[in-house]
């Protein structure tokens, strides 16, 4: 009886103290869980401003881009008005070389035509006053076509006389005339000083009558037979435009490419650029 008694006051004894015990650990549990709970409530916060922050700068990029964008294509109108500008320029740099090189070209035929015309009356004046009994003949307009020289009398024909008066038929642009008179003549005196720049004349007017294969002809005589002539590098450019009449791509590329390798300070040098930069060979 006694045991019993002890045994339950010692039960009444252990329960509040396992009561207790429990108690502290849901305390705990309940003390951690809060705990985490404002961990997740300080994540939250720290996710949000996190968002806010990159939307902000979200904006500002797009708002970056869209300066970007519009840089960029404000660079790209000034590049192509640049580029409009730079190919005017360059045209009419073109079209200004092309002119002076012609007014060269035809500068120097009227110098050598006054040259040849003064030679010739030099010559002629000094044959008469060594025959006192020739006539001196007079003077007409030297432009005007005049017959051909006549091989009977005192005085010999001279070469500069068939080549004064084929300069005279092409001066006064009557071509097929003076074609005529130009063949004869180099068949007469073909090493005369006049030859090169005669070759080179005949080229031109089979140039002027729309006969480019006759004309390439002419031409190519200038730079073969006369090669130290100043009449080649117009003589090589006048054969790529021929080239290119004759719709010979290629061998007009070489002849303009000649012009600008072996005489690049001439006159025909800047004209061979030019036709070059027209056929998109260079830039």
């Amino acid at each position: 009886m006694k045991r019993i008694t002890l045994l339950f006051v010692g039960l009444l004894v252990a329960l509040p103290v396992t009561a207790r015990a429990q108690n502290r650990e849901h305390q705990q549990l309940f003390a951690d869980i809060r705990m985490l709970q404002e961990q997740v409530q300080r994540l939250q916060l720290a996710i949000n401003a996190l968002t806010e922050q990159v939307k902000s700068t979200q904006k500002s990029v797009d708002a970056q881009s869209g300066e970007t964008r519009k840089g960029f294509a404000d660079q790209g109108v000034s590049i192509g008005a640049i580029s409009s500008g730079l190919k005017s320029v360059n045209e009419a740099e073109r079209d200004t070389a092309i002119r002076v090189a012609q007014l060269n070209q035809e500068i120097k035929s009227i110098r050598e035509g006054l040259g040849l015309q003064q030679t010739t009356l030099g010559q002629i004046l000094d044959l008469l006053q060594k025959q006192p009994g020739a006539e001196v003949p007079t003077v007409t307009d030297p432009a005007a076509p005049k017959p051909a020289p006549s091989s009977g009398g005192g005085l010999p024909p001279s070469p500069s006389s068939y080549y004064n008066l084929a300069w005279s038929a092409y001066a006064s642009n009557q071509f097929e005339e003076a074609i005529r008179l130009y063949e004869d003549a180099l068949k007469r005196f073909p090493d005369a000083v006049e030859a090169p720049s005669a070759r080179y004349n005949l080229g031109e007017a089979y140039a002027a009558l729309n006969k480019p294969k006759e004309a390439l002809a002419a031409f190519k005589s200038v730079v073969t037979l006369h090669p130290d002539s100043d009449e080649v590098p117009n003589a090589l450019y006048k054969q790529g435009v021929c080239y290119e009449a004759l719709k010979q791509r290629a061998e007009a590329e070489k002849s303009y490419q000649a012009v600008r390798t072996r005489y690049p300070d001439s006159a025909a040098a800047p004209l061979a650029t030019a036709a070059l930069k027209a056929m998109g060979v260079i830039k």
